[in-house]
């Protein structure tokens, strides 16, 4: 089952492919998988582990920091994920060290 979040990150996937004039077919044969499995991917139906996003970054020629910006920003202005960016861990906790 997919979650809102992941729906707005093939969407975004798609987004930066299309941008790049880059096909799914082509980004298929780059990473060495089915067209129907990139589709899966953009929309929403199959999530992509850390490593997996690295390597399409490649295979749709974008920077994988270029990737991450777009796909927050596009979690951000979604109002059913919005609380993905918006409620971050605050970093190190604040009690005081010996």
């Amino acid at each position: 089952m997919s979650s809102a979040a992941d729906k707005v990150i093939g969407a975004q996937l798609k987004r930066l492919r299309t941008s790049q004039s880059v096909t799914q077919q082509e980004v298929a044969c780059r990473l060495k998988v089915t067209q129907s499995y990139v589709s899966l991917i953009e929309t929403g139906r199959r999530r992509l582990r850390l490593t997996e996003l690295f390597a399409y970054s490649t295979a749709i020629q974008i920077t994988p920091e270029r990737m991450y910006l777009s796909v927050r920003e596009a979690l951000a202005s979604n109002e059913d994920t919005e609380y993905l960016v918006h409620h971050q861990p605050t970093g190190e906790s604040k009690t005081s060290r010996a």
